[in-house]
């Protein structure tokens, strides 16, 4: 539910380590006025706090993630720790 991507080789970067690419998932990260940070299909997923090269401030993100078929969206929130 949180990482710190600090560059220590631990915890650096968001991800969803069971979520098959064979499930056709698309996974967005908005920030807490709703902006798209980040947003991958059908891929793993491994956000490393950024948005178009600039580190993003510490604080609560939102994910949605939207399968294709045979599952419903799932929603929630994690923190991002400088």
């Amino acid at each position: 539910t949180a990482f710190t991507p600090d560059n220590n080789g631990r915890n650096d970067s968001w991800r969803i380590p069971f979520l098959d690419p064979q499930l056709g998932a698309t996974v967005s990260v908005y920030n807490r006025w709703g902006q798209l940070l980040y947003q991958v299909s059908e891929t793993e997923v491994n956000w490393d706090g950024t948005y178009k090269g600039a580190a993003q401030p510490a604080g609560t993100y939102i994910y949605h993630i939207r399968f294709k078929e045979g599952f419903p969206d799932m929603k929630g929130t994690f923190v991002l720790i400088r």
